[in-house]
């Protein structure tokens, strides 16, 4: 029984990943209006490029 409920148990966090990265991706593919170059000079350009876009309207 509890073998069972150990495999139940593992089926459901595997199916959650991948749910969760399904997720991740659909919500990543629709947020980049910003070429990945353009994204690339900004952090070459300024090193705290990074903290503001976290901070940026993209993350509210």
């Amino acid at each position: 029984d509890l073998s069972l409920r150990t495999l139940s148990t593992e089926l459901e966090v595997s199916k959650n990943r991948l749910f969760i990265g399904q997720v991740e991706w659909r919500v990543g593919s629709r947020v980049k209006p910003v070429p990945p170059l353009k994204v690339m000079d900004d952090q070459l350009s300024e090193p705290n490029a990074w903290n503001h876009n976290q901070s940026g309207p993209l993350f509210t």
